[in-house]
């Protein structure tokens, strides 16, 4: 890549060169040199294709730089800046899992949503709308969570966070007060997928809510014991939960 570059101090073979060195960079975690390239690229080759590319790696680099809100930024820039970048739904998924781990839910469901709004056929778009879920039950809007992972579950039947989006779904009816729905979710979950981290978790939620059935039909208190009975029997769970 050096070479290239000393050779040719000019034309698009030249931005790619830069392109690939500073991915060279990235990938060896010298993210300052890796800055460089990027930053060259972008101000330098602003309508070729290694910019989209260069525009996204900055932010990166930015970000493991230490300096996320500037990050964040630059995202945010390349979203109004390349609207049909193939890249943007990682730009989108990344700021929406940013904004999700800083707790701030409300942004962060608003790109996830966007992601699945604009690539509705991406690989994300059901890992996007269970974090969007996520983000909305954690706001406590529990209604919004249901609908949002209605939408998951309807639209990507054969996605492999299926288990994890009915629990949170389940989550989401019982915060309502709505156990017996709840219950029928939580035993989809057992019945329906068998093999998932979510079963015992599963069987643990639906006694809370044949415990909460109780007060109106004593014989849920018994169904509630055996729930929790079966959570105690399972060795793989945490020692916490059981």
């Amino acid at each position: 890549y050096d070479e290239v570059i000393e050779t040719y101090t000019t034309g698009l073979l030249r931005a790619d060169a830069m392109l690939g060195r500073g991915m060279t960079f990235y990938r060896t975690r010298e993210f300052g040199l890796a800055l460089e390239d990027f930053s060259k690229v972008a101000a330098e080759y602003p309508s070729s294709m290694s910019a989209e590319r260069a525009q996204y790696m900055r932010a990166m680099c930015t970000y493991w730089t230490g300096d996320s809100t500037e990050a964040v930024r630059l995202c945010g820039d390349f979203v109004k800046q390349f609207p049909e970048s193939k890249l943007l739904p990682d730009v989108l998924y990344w700021l929406g899992e940013y904004e999700f781990n800083g707790g701030n839910f409300e942004e962060s469901e608003k790109a996830f949503l966007q992601l699945v709004e604009k690539f509705p056929k991406s690989p994300m778009a059901d890992d996007a709308l269970l974090w969007a879920g996520q983000a909305a039950a954690r706001r406590r809007e529990f209604v919004r969570s249901v609908e949002i992972l209605t939408r998951l579950v309807t639209g990507y039947p054969e996605s492999v966070h299926m288990a994890e989006a009915r629990f949170v779904q389940a989550e989401s009816f019982s915060e309502l007060g709505k156990y017996a729905e709840a219950i029928v979710i939580f035993d989809e979950v057992i019945n329906k997928y068998p093999e998932s981290d979510f079963v015992g978790p599963a069987w643990g939620r639906k006694g809370d809510c044949q415990f909460q059935l109780g007060s109106e039909d004593p014989k849920r208190y018994e169904s509630s014991i055996e729930s929790y009975s079966v959570v105690a029997k399972i060795s793989s769970l945490s020692l916490d939960l059981v």
